[in-house]
């Protein structure tokens, strides 16, 4: 998985360096362009100037493009590779005592069930659940204010 990240970054940096070297040759045209209408009058070093001018602009929207591509490709290998990743199973842990059976998630649900049910609105953060089998019952503490709470299970 990782050597094909891999790939997949060294297709962009390819894709991102031919502009560039682009951009660079387009620079040094302009610099020799320039030089040489140093020494002109300034009749013929304005159509020089002009040249040089549409020059780095065609080279920068070149680069643009080449860069919109290589993020477009980017992303897509990114979402390519996130959409092979399996979903990982969740554990189920189930508790079962005299008789009975009841997972650790219904146990949750049911004390979030509760916690709403007594009037609370405000979101849970952080819940506590301490179950006590032998009584069929599991206290429960959210968001470490609603203490000595309890559902039956």
């Amino acid at each position: 998985m990782a050597a094909k990240k891999n790939d997949d970054v060294k297709k962009t940096e390819a894709v991102v360096e031919a502009p560039a070297t682009e951009v660079k040759e387009a620079v040094a045209e302009v610099k020799e362009t320039v030089k040489r209408a140093v020494g002109r009058p300034a009749k013929k070093a304005a159509p020089a100037a002009k040249k040089a001018a549409a020059t780095a602009k065609k080279a920068a929207s070149a680069t643009k493009k080449a860069a919109a591509t290589a993020a477009k490709k980017t992303t897509a290998a990114a979402k390519k590779a996130a959409a092979k990743v399996p979903a990982k199973e969740k554990d189920q842990v189930v508790l079962e005592f005299a008789g009975k059976s009841i997972s650790v998630d219904e146990i949750v649900a049911a004390v979030k069930k509760a916690y709403k049910a007594d009037g609370n609105k405000g979101a849970i953060k952080k819940v506590q659940i301490y179950v006590k089998p032998e009584e069929n019952e599991a206290y429960y503490v959210i968001n470490d204010v609603a203490e000595g709470k309890k559902i039956d299970l």
